[in-house]
C-alpha cells in the first residue's frame, strides 16, 4: 500500500510538471506569436502611415511645381523641395517594412512612378526656370502627370487596402492567440492546481502512512523482539556491529549466558571469542544483505566436547530496505546426529539381521510383489534374488493356499485384522513344494494407506514332514494297536498288569478265560490267579517270577492252572517288570498263552524224535552207500571206456597211416573225426574220473600258500596262454588258506582256463587275480575280459555237463566248473561267480585264512 501511494505521489509530481511544461511552452507559443502578430500590425499601420505621407508629400510637391510655374518664385519650390526630400526617405521606409502582403515588385513599381512624377516635376520646373513656360505648360495640360499621379495613388491605394486587410487578419489572430493563451493557461493551470491539491492529499496520506509505517515497525520489531526471547529455539537479533538487539531464553541456556538481560547490548564476539572463521565470514554476508544457511555444521565447545549444529543467518532490514542487522537461528542437532547415527547403525544391524536372519524375511506390495527378500527366503524358494523380485508372491504360492492368504491380506489392509500367520505352500523353482509358516504385518504410510507388507517365512518343511511321519506313524500304530488288540482277541493271548505297589491286577477277557472264569467273573489279583495254578507248579511259577525282577530280565514260565471243572491247561506266560527312578520294581506286565496243544504236540514231538534219529541215521547209511556204489560205478565206466577210446584212437591212426594215401579227402575227414571225438571223449572220462576222484579221495586240509598254486596252475596253462598272448596280472602277495594244494591247483587251472576259453576271438584275454582277507577268511577272485554270463544261468553253470555254448564255439565238456565246486565243497569253501553278459566275470572262492 505504501509503495502504491507513493508511485501515485511520484506519479502526481511527474504529471504536474509536465502540464506545466506544457503550459509554458503553448503560453510562450501564443504569446510569442500574439506579439509577432502585434509587431505586423504596428508595421502594417506604419506601412499605411507612410503610404499615406508618400501622397501627401508627392501631393505637396505637385503643389509647389504648380506654384513656382504660376509664380516663377522659388519660394513657391519649397515644399517641393521639402517633398523631394521626405518623399525619398518614405520610400526607403517602405522598403523596409515590406511585408509578407507587399511585395517588393510593387514598392519598386511604385517608387519608379514617385520617381517618374517628381521627374515630371523637375523637368517643368527646370523648363520654368529657363523661361520655357509654355513648354512647361504643355507638358502640365498634356496630363502625363496627371496620369502619373493617379497611377501613384492608384497603387498607394492598393497597397493601403492589402495592408488593411492584412491588419484586420493579424488583429483577429492576434484575438485568437491571446484567447488560446489564456484558456490553455487557464486549462493546465486549473487541472495543474487539481493535480497539485491531489498531490497535497497523496503527500499528507503518505506522511500519515509513513508515521503509521514506523509505528508498526516499531511494534514488529518489539513482536519480533519478544518472539525472539520466546521462540523455542536459539535465535539471536543484532545489529550491524554483532551486538545482541535481542535473543531467545532457548539461546541462553544452550550456551550458558546467564540471563537475556545481562546479553543484550553485549557484542557476539566478545561472548564467543573462538567463533570460526567461516561462521564470521557468515555474519559479514549476512550483513551485506546475503541469507546463509548450513544444514550441518560441526563445532567443539570450549570443554571439548562436540556439537552439530542446523544454523541460518537472515539479515533484517528498516522501512527503507537498509540492512540494520541480522538474525541467527541456531538448532543443536546434536541429539537428532546421535540418532541418525543410532538409526544408521540399526539400519546396519536391520539389514544384517534381515539378510543373515535365519528365516526368510521380505517386503512385499499391496499387489504382491516382492519389494525387498533376505537370502534365506531365496534359499527356501529356490530363486535367486533377482528372479524372487520379478515374480509376486502369488506366482509361487500353492494354488491351494492362495485364497486363504488373499482373504487375510484384504482383511487386513480393511483394518479388520492387525496381522495374521498361516501355514502354508511354496512352489520352488524347481516345482518341488516347500511348506512354510507364514507371519505377516501390514505397514502403512503417514496417511494411513497400505504400503507394504512384512512378511516372515519360517521353513517348517522339515517338520510338516516329520508331522506327517508322526501322523502316519500314529496311524500305523494305532492300526497295529488295532490289529495287536484284535490279534490279541482272536488268538486268545491274555494281557496282564500287575502293580507291584498296590497289588491291583488288570487283566484281558482273555486273561479271564485262560485262568478258567468268565470275563470279569472275578476279582483280578494275585491271589486270585495264584488259586488257579497247579500246586506243583506254583513255587516254580513263584521262582520265576521273583528272578525276573530281581535280575531286571524277562520273566518266562510254563504252568498248568486248573479250571473249575478239574480240567487241566497248560499256560506260558512271558512279562518284565517296571523300574521306578529309584530302581524299585512297580509294576509286572506281561502276557498268557494256552499252549495246552503245543505241551501235547510237544510231548507227541519228543516221542517222534526217540524214534526218528535211528531212522535218520539207518537212511544216512543207505545213502551212503548207495552213493559209493555209485561213485564206484561211474569210476569204472569211465576207467572201462579208456579202453575201447584207446583203441578207436589206435586204429583211427593206424589208417591214417597205413592207408592214408589210398583215401580220399573225405575218408581223412572221417578219420580225423573219429579221432577228435575220441580225444574228446577222452578227455570228457578224465574230467569224470577227476570229479568222481574228488568225491572218494579222502583230503587233507593244511595251510597252503595261494601264490605257489597261483604258480602252478599258471605252468599248467602256460601254453595255452602264450598262443592267446593272454595278459595275467596277479595282485601279490597273496594269502595263505587252509585247503587241499593239489584240489586247490586244479580248481584254480580250471577257472583260469574258463578265462582263457571263454573270450572273444577277437580280444585279448586279460585276467587279474586278488584276494582280500575278511574275519579269517580269504576271498580269492579271478576276473576276466570274457564273454560274461546272464544271471539267469549263473547258478546253472556249476552243475555237471552244463554247457551254454555248443562245443564248436567254445570247446569244452562241461565239467569243469562242476569240479569247481565239488572241490571247494570238499575244502569247506564257497565258490560262485559275479558276471554281466559281455563285460566278462569275476569267479570267487572262499577259503578260511591259515593262521601265520
Amino acid at each position: 500500500m505504501k509503495q502504491s501511494l507513493v508511485r501515485q505521489i511520484n506519479a502526481g509530481f511527474s504529471i504536474t510538471l509536465v502540464l506545466v511544461l506544457i503550459n509554458g511552452v503553448i503560453s510562450y507559443r501564443n504569446i510569442f506569436r500574439l506579439v509577432d502578430n502585434e509587431r505586423l500590425v504596428r508595421q502594417s499601420h506604419q506601412i499605411i502611415a507612410v503610404l499615406e505621407d508618400t501622397l501627401s508629400t508627392l501631393k505637396d510637391a505637385e503643389t509647389g511645381q504648380r506654384g513656382y510655374l504660376l509664380t516663377g518664385q522659388d519660394q513657391y519650390l519649397e515644399p517641393y523641395n521639402s517633398a523631394i526630400t521626405r518623399v525619398s526617405e518614405q520610400v526607403q521606409t517602405l522598403k523596409q517594412l515590406e511585408t509578407r502582403t507587399t511585395q517588393p515588385q510593387q514598392i519598386e513599381v511604385l517608387e519608379q512612378a514617385i520617381t517618374a512624377k517628381l521627374t515630371e516635376l523637375n523637368q517643368t520646373i527646370q523648363l520654368r526656370r529657363t523661361g520655357k513656360f509654355d513648354e512647361a505648360l504643355r507638358i502640365v495640360r498634356s496630363d502625363r502627370g496627371k496620369r502619373i499621379m493617379d497611377n501613384i495613388r492608384t497603387q498607394i491605394a492598393v497597397l493601403e487596402r492589402q495592408e488593411t486587410d492584412q491588419l484586420q487578419q493579424r488583429t483577429a489572430e492576434s484575438q485568437q492567440h491571446l484567447s488560446s493563451a489564456l484558456f490553455t493557461f487557464t486549462l493546465i493551470t486549473g487541472t495543474s492546481l487539481i493535480l497539485l491539491a491531489l498531490l497535497a492529499e497523496l503527500v499528507r496520506r503518505n506522511e500519515a502512512q509513513r508515521q503509521q509505517a514506523e509505528r508498526s515497525l516499531r511494534e514488529r520489531e518489539e513482536r519480533l523482539q519478544t518472539f525472539v526471547k520466546y521462540a523455542p529455539a536459539s535465535i539471536a537479533m543484532f545489529n550491524e556491529t554483532m551486538h545482541y538487539l535481542a535473543v531467545s531464553q532457548r539461546w541462553i541456556e544452550d550456551y550458558h549466558l546467564g540471563s537475556i538481560e545481562s546479553v543484550l547490548g553485549k557484542s557476539h564476539y566478545d561472548l564467543f571469542p573462538n567463533q570460526p572463521a567461516g561462521w564470521r565470514a557468515a555474519h559479514q554476508r549476512g550483513l551485506a544483505g546475503h541469507s546463509e544457511k548450513c544444514d550441518e555444521d560441526r563445532y567443539v565447545l570450549l570443554d571439548g566436547s562436540e556439537q552439530f549444529l542446523r544454523w541460518e543467518v537472515q539479515p533484517w532490514r528498516d522501512n527503507s530496505a537498509r540492512v540494520k542487522g541480522i538474525l541467527i537461528a541456531v538448532e543443536d542437532i546434536t541429539q537428532q546426529k546421535r540418532i541418525e547415527v543410532a538409526l544408521r547403525e540399526s539400519e546396519q544391524q536391520f539389514k544384517a539381521t534381515f539378510n543373515q536372519a535365519a528365516v526368510g524375511i521380505a517386503q512385499v506390495a499391496p499387489n504382491g510383489t516382492w519389494l525387498r527378500v533376505n537370502q534365506k527366503l531365496c534359499e527356501i524358494v529356490g530363486y535367486r534374488y533377482e528372479e524372487l523380485l520379478a515374480c509376486t508372491f502369488q506366482d509361487i504360492t500353492h494354488p491351494a493356499d492362495l485364497d486363504l492368504d488373499l482373504s487375510y491380506m484384504r482383511q487386513m489392509i480393511a483394518g479388520e485384522i492387525q496381522t495374521y500367520s498361516i501355514e502354508k505352500r511354496y512352489i520352488r523353482k524347481d516345482r518341488s513344494i516347500v511348506w512354510i509358516n507364514l507371519t505377516v504385518a501390514l505397514v502403512r504410510d503417514s496417511d494411513g494407506q497400505p504400503k507394504y507388507f512384512i512378511s516372515v517365512i519360517e521353513d517348517i518343511d522339515h517338520r510338516k514332514r516329520l508331522e506327517a511321519e508322526r501322523q502316519q506313524a500314529e496311524l500305523a500304530l494305532r492300526q497295529s494297536e488295532e490289529r495287536f488288540r484284535s490279534a490279541m482277541e482272536f488268538s486268545g493271548i491274555g494281557t496282564w498288569d500287575w502293580n507291584l505297589l498296590t497289588e491291583q491286577v488288570i487283566w484281558n477277557d482273555n486273561s479271564f478265560r485262560l485262568l478258567g472264569y468268565e470275563p470279569h467273573g472275578c476279582e483280578p489279583n494275585y491271589q486270585t490267579w495264584r488259586n488257579r495254578v497247579h500246586p506243583d507248579d506254583i513255587e516254580a511259577t513263584e521262582q520265576a517270577i521273583q528272578s525276573a525282577i530281581s535280575t531286571r530280565s524277562f520273566y518266562f514260565s510254563d504252568f498248568r492252572v486248573v479250571w473249575d471243572d478239574d480240567s487241566v491247561h497248560w499256560i506260558s506266560a512271558r512279562g518284565r517288570a517296571v523300574y521306578n527312578d529309584t530302581e524299585q520294581p512297580i509294576r509286572l506286565l506281561g502276557v498268557m498263552l494256552n499252549i495246552t496243544e503245543r505241551k501235547a504236540a510237544e510231548i507227541a514231538l519228543q516221542q517222534l524224535n526217540a524214534t526218528l534219529e535211528q531212522r535218520i541215521e539207518d537212511r544216512t547209511t543207505r545213502l551212503t552207500e548207495i552213493n559209493q556204489e555209485l561213485e564206484a560205478f561211474t569210476y569204472s565206466v569211465s576207467h572201462d571206456l579208456r579202453a575201447p577210446l584207446r583203441i578207436m584212437q589206435g586204429f583211427a591212426q593206424a589208417l591214417e597211416e597205413d592207408y592214408g594215401t589210398h583215401l580220399d579227402d573225405l575218408a581223412h575227414t572221417y578219420i580225423q573225426s573219429i579221432s577228435d571225438s575220441a580225444v574228446q571223449m577222452g578227455t570228457l572220462i578224465d574230467d569224470l574220473l577227476s570229479y568222481s576222484r574228488l568225491s572218494r579221495t579222502q583230503i587233507n586240509l593244511q595251510p597252503t600258500e595261494l601264490n605257489a598254486v597261483v604258480d602252478a596252475a599258471l605252468r599248467q596253462l602256460h601254453r595255452e596262454i602264450g598262443e592267446r598272448h593272454a595278459v595275467v596280472q596277479i595282485r601279490s602277495p597273496l594269502p595263505s588258506v587252509i585247503a587241499n594244494r593239489p584240489i586247490l591247483i586244479q580248481v584254480i587251472t580250471n577257472l583260469i582256463s574258463n578265462a582263457l576259453k571263454f573270450v572273444e576271438p577277437s580280444n585279448q584275454p586279460a585276467i587279474v587275480i586278488a584276494a582280500q582277507v575278511e574275519k579269517k577268511l580269504v576271498r580269492l577272485t579271478i576276473e576276466d575280459n570274457g564273454i560274461g554270463i546272464a544271471p539267469e544261468y549263473q547258478d546253472r553253470i556249476f552243475r555237471v555237463f552244463e554247457r551254454l555254448h555248443g562245443i564248436e564255439t567254445f570247446p569244452g565238456t562241461g565239467i569243469g566248473l562242476a569240479i569247481v565246486r565239488k572241490g571247494i565243497d570238499r575244502m569247506g569253501g564257497q565258490v560262485g561267480v559275479e558276471s554281466q553278459l559281455g563285460h566278462g566275470s569275476r569267479f570267487w572262492l572262499v577259503l578260511p585264512l591259515a593262521s601265520t
